[in-house]
């Protein structure tokens, strides 16, 4: 480090950098190493002041190795002067291998030539609010909810993380237009549906049930409840709302006022979730046909395998959120009679919204 910048650092006030109660860190622009850090800093990355002094550390070396590309770009634009500043939420690991999520933003110190010569980066740890953001999205996707806000002046939308897992859409494809989402609507339905968006459109709210057709022709139930925002001058200029799946409540509310085959078909399932069954037994097991069986499954948006498989995957989130010593998701997935593992996972994630290796790491954690 050269003699006179490392005077020019060893002028600030060590006591009024350790007393700002939030992470300061000052990164050399060409090399990006850590030139200073101060108490609050350190303690996070779990290191002393002195082991920054003597250890040339970059910002590279203490960022988690996934975050580091978008962090490299965003430090470039900046010594490169094509932005003021810059905010991240990123990855850093301590010392002892751990990680901490922190929320810091860089901003440029020039020299007399007006260079970008260092960039003082401030950083606050964000950890818990992490945790509290993924425990909430993992509960939006559990629930069958998802919220959205449609701006209206620039035809754009923000959603949560489940809308296309609320609305059977593939992970990566684009919203849908409303024309889209109303061809998905079932016919009995859209004109209700569109009503509903009018009144949203004209400054009201509203709240109804409805069938949406999914790619593989199953149907499900939604509940969508939305109202308008207008500005100071009355326009509507958004529309918020929620919608969440009430598929499985129908079915229940259906299924509790079902013929007495029905309920006989279900109390066999509950009874052998953990035996194979096949369409074959169910009909043995009620004494009526297999159509007629399946006649009544499809009109309430299911199947008695579909059902069958409800029930098995319900048996197996609950031994992988109570796990044993020797719990093991391929264990469960053969005790729920799931005898392709990847076919398991896939289910398993549609219905909960995540993994279940996901399930059985966080519940032994």
């Amino acid at each position: 480090m050269p003699e006179n910048q490392l005077r020019l650092i060893q002028a600030i006030p060590e006591f009024f950098l350790d007393s700002l109660g939030i992470g300061l860190k000052l990164v050399d622009a060409v090399s990006r190493e850590i030139l200073l850090a101060n108490k609050s800093f350190c303690s996070m990355l779990g290191v002393s002041k002195d082991e920054i002094a003597k250890s040339f550390l970059t910002f590279e070396d203490i960022t988690y190795a996934e975050d580091r590309n978008n962090n490299l770009a965003q430090h470039s634009l900046l010594v490169a002067g094509k932005i003021e500043q810059y905010t991240v939420d990123k990855r850093y690991v301590r010392k002892d291998g751990s990680i901490f999520w922190g929320h810091m933003t860089a901003a440029p110190v020039r020299d007399q030539h007006d260079h970008v010569r260092w960039a003082v980066c401030v950083v606050e740890d964000v950890t818990n609010q992490k945790k509290l953001e993924r425990n909430m999205a993992f509960a939006e996707k559990l629930s069958g909810l998802t919220t959205w806000n449609w701006d209206l002046r620039g035809s754009s939308s923000n959603h949560s993380s489940t809308f296309n897992t609320v609305f059977a859409l593939p992970e990566n494809v684009p919203h849908p237009t409303l024309d889209e989402f109303l061809e998905r609507v079932h016919p009995h339905d859209r004109k209700t549906v569109k009503a509903s968006v009018d009144l949203a459109l004209a400054g009201g709210s509203y709240s109804h049930e409805y069938r949406l057709i999914g790619p593989d022709g199953s149907i499900r139930w939604l509940r969508g409840m939305a109202s308008s925002v207008t500005n100071t001058n009355g326009e509507v200029t958004n529309i918020v709302g929620a919608t969440i799946d009430v598929t499985d409540e129908k079915s229940r509310r259906a299924l509790q006022l079902a013929p007495n085959y029905i309920r006989k078909i279900i109390m066999y399932m509950e009874a052998n979730w953990n035996k194979p069954i096949t369409n074959a037994d169910i009909a043995k097991k009620s004494e009526k046909s297999s159509r007629l069986i399946h006649r009544y499954f499809a009109a309430h948006g299911t199947s008695p395998m579909r059902y069958l498989k409800k029930i098995r995957l319900h048996h197996a989130r609950e031994m992988l959120s109570n796990p044993a010593a020797k719990t093991s998701v391929s264990a469960v997935s053969f005790k729920c009679c799931f005898s392709n593992l990847g076919h398991f996972a896939k289910d398993y994630k549609e219905e909960f919204g995540e993994l279940p290796s996901a399930t059985l790491a966080r519940c032994r954690d």
